[in-house]
């Protein structure tokens, strides 16, 4: 240990950019603070959402839905069981950004653009990312495409 001792870039900072943003069924009551909180809680609990680091850009307007292939358009979360396959997964973005699909922990599509369709054509772990200018910028949570995907799981 030396006799100066600094942080370049404290994880304070950093961690002040994180957002959730979370889709809603219905809106928050204003004078009902517990039942606000208990459609937040099952907002989460379900994996309706996403994380971003503001730091990186605002995602407002980011929209993540799934299409089967019966034409039902979903949001992310727990989905219907029995869903047929293949099914569209649907990004749109408040700026062109790079979406990329990752299948099982492994990148498997990439396309940069203010909207991006990804077909998923088999069940298994889905989630997306979103890099702005090169760095991490929006997350999707991967345990609502298990559901989406795997009917047997609900």
């Amino acid at each position: 240990m030396g006799l100066f001792r600094w942080t370049i870039f404290p994880i304070k900072v950093e961690l002040k950019g994180i957002r959730t943003h979370v889709y809603l069924n219905e809106p928050l009551p204003r004078d009902d603070a517990a039942a606000s909180q208990r459609i937040l809680i099952t907002a989460l609990k379900e994996g309706r959402g996403f994380v971003c680091n503001y730091r990186r850009g605002d995602a407002r307007g980011t929209r993540i839905t799934l299409e089967y292939a019966n034409g039902v358009r979903t949001l992310p979360g727990l989905q219907p069981k029995g869903m047929p396959l293949p099914a569209g997964l649907n990004i749109t973005l408040p700026e062109s950004a790079d979406s990329r699909l990752i299948y099982n922990g492994k990148e498997i599509a990439r396309n940069y653009s203010l909207q991006t369709q990804f077909d998923i054509h088999k069940t298994g772990l889905y989630r997306i990312e979103v890099y702005r200018k090169n760095n991490a910028w929006i997350y999707s949570n991967p345990s609502p495409l298990v559901h989406i995907l795997c009917g047997n799981l609900r």
